[in-house]
């Protein structure tokens, strides 16, 4: 077994670790659902970053953390 000289309180994560863990899984999630949004409501032509970022209050950087373009995102919309 890979872990079984580890004890339970070894494997445990710092809180503040878990939430920035949480984050970095759940962001990407949020950014695509806010942009399936942004794209019914505003249409794909008028949607910006800029929109989806606002919507979610983050900064644009944060969203090139996840994703290089909003090209990129509708890729991804499309395929699912």
């Amino acid at each position: 077994m890979l872990f079984s000289n580890l004890t339970i309180g070894e494997l445990k994560m710092e809180d503040d670790m878990k939430d920035y863990t949480f984050d970095m899984i759940l962001l990407p999630w949020e950014i695509l659902e806010t942009a399936r949004s942004c794209f019914q409501n505003k249409g794909i032509e008028r949607t910006t970053i800029l929109d989806i970022c606002k919507r979610l209050n983050i900064k644009e950087t944060e969203f090139y953390n996840y994703f290089q373009s909003l090209d990129e995102v509708l890729e991804i919309l499309w395929a699912r």
